[in-house]
């Protein structure tokens, strides 16, 4: 087909020149001839290269092919030195980001394997998370290394944030994970005591799980062993910024528990990659997609979601209100304060990012805190070979690094835009200048307000933000006035004035003279409101999330059951509605005993009435037929 074309256009061509020789007055020069014998060859040339390719066609789709399975790679280093990640048995520090195909034949695999895993009982799947915790124990130091490397957060951050927590976490699930998850009983009306009503809780196939980089092994220990306890499969897509961790360590840790138990690797499947990865998670078929991030990617999960009608949970982050009321006790909140922002570098959705202090003691607490805060360290995690090994002084820091490369200088402007309009740098406040990694140094600015743009938006870095206040119903308007709802801390000594304070404010997690040990509370559910996400994960409530909540209605015993009432049979009479309207007076009316015996004696003769017109109906159907 190419071949006809070149050769029309040849012909077109000589054709055309044809004519103009027979046009003395536009004859052709030679430079003109030249050109035209010089596009010839090319025609020529081009028409010999044709025909080598199959197809031109093909040719294109198959570049197009090539495009579509082109592969991307996460570059993983060390935020604290920036030193490349090596994955264990290769000399590269990439990680292949998987294809849209890929995510989707892992999500087949995992609901395959749902089919037979679901057939197992509490005791095989606990017995999966006592290995698990079992070998979490034996490696426990090399998963804090890991999460030092792949996060720049130190030694103690990770035993607290990865080891503690997820311990906590495993323990409660072995000790209440059956008991919240077997059938519960609900009571029934009187006219049903016949009857028993349960409520199951029934799998509901393959989890997504899609976590943050934090701390990339607690995040998504959690919904992995709340996924299998219920009898669910589940795919994890953790964040490419903690990629390494996940491949080198943490996803042998559950496929170890899984193979020494007897089960197979595939319940739990690993989808690494970036955001378009964890796109094909939500769009591969899962039946509950449960997140931890931003509220702006929780957004992008939801409209995803929504296409298919996926229930998702969303745990989305916080602004932290810490109030100080003048009768609390100073030395506890001296205690908590500065901990409970450069937490983890203030990388933490429950980090206190704003500090209301009442006047009174004010200057009291912004000496203390700004005295404290100037002897604040950071620098790169020295990770010992042991856990027994203790860390040089001279490598021995406060906070590790900041993990985003590009949170530094976002976070510095942030702070001189809020400076800019009226609050005072007291500590830090800049981007420190070093090949090392990503550093912003500690900061405390005192004299905020609650209309500047960092008093609204979440830091999620080692900025402490303080404001004065005067009145209760002050600090209650400031303190819930940013869109986040996740947790909330007063400090005083009057606990009524303290609930007060709290119930003000819209929050998922509420606490007097307390902060951070409740979250080893794992009991208690947790999650926020507004735009700090929905659904709850720990306690009941999250053990039960990831099940198909059944109501279920039997016999109470296998003799006795009954019949549907003649008055909702067919053919109706003209009195069955009357029988209906006679049992709900006798039942629900509050009128006294002799209103319920009239009713009922009126209920006995509707009944009869019915019961005799039915019969007549019946009888004139059959004589019709």
């Amino acid at each position: 087909m190419v071949g006809c074309v070149l050769l029309f256009l040849h012909y077109s061509l000589r054709e055309k020149n044809q004519k103009r020789v027979l046009q003395p007055e536009t004859q052709m020069d030679g430079k003109k001839s030249f050109v035209n014998f010089f596009t010839y060859c090319c025609f020529c040339i081009l028409y010999f290269l044709l025909q080598k390719i199959p197809s031109l066609r093909e040719f294109c789709q198959q570049h197009e092919n090539d495009e579509k399975t082109t592969r991307r790679f996460i570059k993983s280093y060390d935020p604290a030195t920036r030193q490349p990640l090596k994955v264990l048995g290769c000399q590269s520090d990439e990680i292949p980001s998987m294809t849209r195909q890929e995510v989707e034949e892992r999500v087949k695999v995992a609901r395959e394997e749902q089919k037979e895993w679901k057939k197992t009982t509490f005791e095989e799947r606990t017995r999966v998370l006592q290995k698990v915790m079992d070998i979490m124990l034996e490696r426990k130091h090399e998963i804090a290394v890991a999460s030092c490397k792949d996060t720049g957060k130190t030694l103690l951050e990770a035993y607290l944030g990865e080891i503690i927590v997820s311990c906590e976490k495993i323990r409660f699930m072995i000790n209440r994970g059956e008991h919240y998850l077997s059938p519960e009983k609900r009571s029934l009306p009187l006219m049903f005591l016949y009857k028993k009503a349960f409520v199951e809780y029934v799998p509901i196939g393959v989890i997504g799980i899609i976590v943050p980089f934090n701390y990339p092994y607690h995040t998504m220990l959690g919904p992995i062993l709340t996924a299998l306890f219920a009898g669910n499969t589940c795919i994890v897509k953790g964040s490419e910024w903690s990629a390494w961790s996940t491949i080198e360590i943490f996803e042998s840790i559950f496929h170890q528990a899984l193979i020494e138990c007897g089960f197979t690797p595939d319940v739990v499947q690993f989808a690494m990659g970036f955001g378009d990865v964890g796109e094909s998670v939500i769009r591969a078929g899962c039946d509950h997609i449960f997140f931890i991030g931003s509220p702006q990617t929780g957004r992008k999960i939801m409209q995803a979601a929504a296409d298919s009608l996926t229930p998702v949970t969303l745990e989305l982050g916080g602004k932290d209100p810490f109030i100080i009321c003048d009768d609390a006790d100073m030395n506890k909140v001296f205690g908590y304060a500065t901990r409970s922002i450069f937490i983890n570098n203030g990388q933490n959705c429950i980090a206190a990012e704003r500090f209301f202090v009442q006047e009174k003691v004010y200057d009291r607490f912004v000496e203390h805190v700004v005295n404290e805060g100037k002897h604040v360290t950071m620098g790169p995690t020295y990770c010992t070979a042991t856990e027994d090994e203790p860390i040089p002084e001279d490598k021995l820091f406060d906070c590790g690094a900041i993990v985003l490369p590009g949170s530094p200088a976002r976070l510095e402007a942030d702070i001189k835009e809020a400076v800019k309009h009226g609050a005072k740098l007291l500590v830090g406040g800049y981007v420190v200048k070093t090949e090392l990694g990503n550093y912003l140094t500690p900061t405390i600015l005192a004299d905020c307000t609650p209309d500047m743009k960092i008093m609204q938006d979440e830091v999620f870095g080692p900025v402490m933000l303080i404001s004065k206040w005067k009145t209760d119903e002050e600090v209650i308007k400031a303190a819930d006035s940013t869109p986040y709802g996740l947790g909330c801390y007063v400090f005083t000594t009057n606990a009524k004035r303290g609930k007060k304070i709290l119930d003000g404010v819209a929050s998922g997690v509420a606490c007097i003279n307390e902060y951070g040990f409740f979250y080893l509370c794992v009991e208690l559910p947790f999650g926020g409101v507004k735009v700090s996400g929905f659904g709850r994960f720990n306690g009941r409530e999250g053990v039960r999330a990831f099940s198909n909540q059944r109501s279920f209605v039997v016999d109470r015993f296998s003799f006795l059951s009954m019949d549907v009432p003649s008055f909702m049979r067919y053919p109706v009479t003209s009195v069955d509605h009357r029988v209906v309207a006679n049992a709900v007076e006798l039942i629900y009316s509050s009128k006294g005993l002799i209103h319920k015996l009239k009713q009922g004696l009126k209920l006995v003769g509707t009944l009869l009435a019915a019961s005799k017109q039915k019969k007549q109906l019946i009888e004139k159907q059959g004589q019709k037929k």
